[in-house]
This record gives structure tokens, C-alpha cells and sequence, in this order.
């Protein structure tokens, strides 16, 4: 572990949020939410192929506690998304996949459906965001929505993603392990916004990039090392 790493804060605070890392007896809440969510979530079975099993309190129990663990060790940051005044989880998200030779880290999300056109994931996603570019020193931040749906697209233009392109196929089918699921060819090709142009170029990457930032054809935000740390530490 880098040592600057055991210093970040372990939550995230805004208007309506605390949002912060999973903990013990966490599960049952969390489950709750999932259920509420189920039919939603299972509508994007390659992003959320872990929905397409039958949940339960006890698989959600440890999820958590691997997660606790995870973020402890900083090998990655998964993050619950509570209300302020309450502690409801209304969603999960979090920076993943951290490759520390750029930096750089993958950002995924989803919502309670309860809580849904509230705002609250925007709301979320931009402070995660932020908290990886400043307190992760992350140079590039990227996502992966799924290609037809429009509201994971309007949350990366929200919080001022870029648009940069498309997986080809073998790489989305490798990353899911669910061959068809991707009925898209080429490599980088993505449209900014989910209209009518989406049918010949679908699967948008967002990603908000800064002077410096680097472009790999998926969605990506990036800043220069002054704004958000090292440039490139060592792996």
C-alpha cells in the first residue's frame, strides 16, 4: 500500500449524502435495497450480472465484509450511498480497478429504485469524482454504461464527462464472461448523447478530462498532476 493512501478520508459528505465504505451488518440493508431494485438492476445484465442471481441477506452480508475489507487494504474503493439524515442506503458505487501507473480507476454506480429521479445518484457520482481526483490523485476516471441506458448516460454528462468511444465486442464479452451481450463492432466509436445516433454507435464511455489527460476509447476524466497529485507513481 502507498502510504499517502492510509491518510484519505473514509467518507464522503454532500448536501443530502454521507457516502462511505460497506461495514459489518451493513447486509441486510443493503439487501433490502437490492430487492427494492431488482427488476431494475436486471435489465443490465452485463454491467449488473451479479442481480441476475437470487439475492440474499446472508450473500449480501459478505459482500460487505469483502468490500470493508478491500477498501481497508485499499486495493479498491467500493462506497455505499446513504441519506444524511437517515443512513437509507439509496445506492452503491464506487472507484475500482485502480491502475496506479497512470493513476487511473473505473467508476460504476447503481440506484435504489425507490429514490430514483431525485437526483441523489448525480449527486453521488460527482463527489466520488472529485474525491478520486483529489484524494486518489487520479489523472483519469472512466465508466461504462451500458449502451441503452439513458439515464447513466445523463449522469455522466451531469457531472461533465466526456464522451471518447465504444469496447469492440471481444472486449466487452471477455470483461462480462456473457458472449451476445454485445452486439456492437469496432473499437472506439462513441456518440454524446443517447438520441437516434446511438443505434449506429452505442455503448458510451464517459469519462471528464483535463489538460494532460490520456485517451484509451472508453469514457475518462483526467487532470494534470497539480490538480490531483502524482502524475504516474510507481506501480
Amino acid at each position: 500500500m502507498r502510504e499517502w493512501l492510509q491518510d484519505i478520508p473514509e467518507q464522503i459528505v454532500t448536501d443530502r449524502l454521507l457516502i462511505r465504505p460497506h461495514r459489518r451488518g451493513d447486509g441486510r440493508a443493503l439487501h433490502d435495497a437490492i430487492i427494492d431494485s431488482l427488476a431494475d438492476l436486471r435489465r443490465w445484465p452485463a454491467a449488473m450480472g451479479w442481480s441476475l442471481t437470487d439475492p440474499s441477506a446472508q450473500g449480501s452480508e459478505a459482500f460487505c465484509r469483502a468490500c470493508s475489507e478491500a477498501f481497508s487494504r485499499r486495493a479498491d474503493f467500493p462506497l455505499l450511498i446513504t441519506l444524511r439524515d437517515s443512513g437509507t442506503i439509496v445506492g452503491s458505487s464506487g472507484l475500482h480497478r485502480p491502475d496506479w501507473s497512470v493513476p487511473k480507476l473505473e467508476i460504476g454506480w447503481w440506484g435504489r429504485s425507490t429514490y430514483a429521479k431525485r437526483g441523489l445518484i448525480t449527486e453521488a457520482v460527482a463527489a466520488i469524482l472529485e474525491y478520486g481526483f483529489v484524494h486518489l490523485r487520479a489523472r483519469r476516471v472512466f465508466a461504462l454504461p451500458d449502451d441503452q441506458n439513458s439515464a447513466s448516460w445523463r449522469i455522466c454528462e451531469r457531472v461533465g464527462m466526456n464522451f471518447e468511444g465504444r469496447m469492440s465486442a471481444r472486449s466487452l464479452t471477455a470483461r462480462s464472461g456473457t458472449p451476445g451481450f454485445t452486439p456492437w463492432s469496432g473499437d472506439i466509436c462513441f456518440p454524446s448523447k443517447p438520441t437516434s445516433a446511438s443505434a449506429s454507435h452505442p455503448c458510451p464511455k464517459f469519462g471528464r478530462s483535463a489538460p494532460g489527460g490520456q485517451v484509451e476509447g472508453r469514457l475518462s476524466s483526467s487532470r494534470p498532476a497539480s490538480a490531483g497529485g502524482a502524475a504516474a507513481p510507481a506501480s
